[in-house]
């Protein structure tokens, strides 16, 4: 079993690898971890493009070339031992649609480190869940939820299955929440 684990390396993101590699653990699954870019381009910069100089360009240059060692760096952090890593460029939806088909299970954070996204767009999980053509399970923040509140060791995943969508609370965390979508995806 392929799991493939989207990450903004976000809080909840990072809530969803725990999950990811508790379950790559019980069903020795391997666990692919991506992160999708937005392209850089100096073009972005419009008009004023053409007035800076070549010294401030090499600069932005060189400040992205970091950005992007930093990035790799983190997602070779984050892969588990017998894992893999991909630093992707472009939309993170389109990006993620086209990877879905190769895996057999897709565990992401269910609200990103861009909220505002998420309020107008419903958040890239939110659409992949939609789209996409592999099971999806999205782990929530709960800490502004109201089961989090009644008991702090209480976890929300949902995993949706073509049009079936299962809704676990787990008490025990993800260990436990793990067995569950196991079964869950099996169906």
């Amino acid at each position: 079993m392929r799991i493939m684990h989207p990450t903004d390396f976000s809080h909840t993101a990072e809530k969803a690898r725990v999950l990811a590699l508790d379950l790559s653990e019980r069903s020795s699954a391997t666990v692919h971890v991506v992160h999708v870019q937005e392209r850089y381009q100096v073009s972005s910069f419009g008009p004023y493009v053409v007035n800076l100089s070549p010294d401030l360009l090499k600069l932005l240059e060189e400040q992205r070339s970091e950005e992007v060692r930093q990035l790799r760096e983190s997602l070779a952090n984050l892969t588990p031992p017998g894992g893999s890593s991909e630093l992707r460029w472009g939309k993170p939806l389109p990006e993620l649609l086209e990877l879905a088909p190769n895996f057999d299970l897709i565990v992401m954070g269910a609200h990103g480190a861009n909220r505002l996204d998420n309020f107008f767009l419903g958040g890239v999980a939110g659409r992949l869940v939609r789209r996409s053509p592999t099971p999806v399970l999205t782990v929530r923040d709960e800490g502004a939820n109201h089961h989090r509140a009644a008991d702090p060791g209480c976890h929300r995943f949902q995993l949706r299955c073509g049009e079936r969508l299962a809704v676990v609370l787990c008490p025990g965390g993800a260990g436990q929440a793990g067995v569950i979508a196991s079964s869950r995806a099996g169906q």
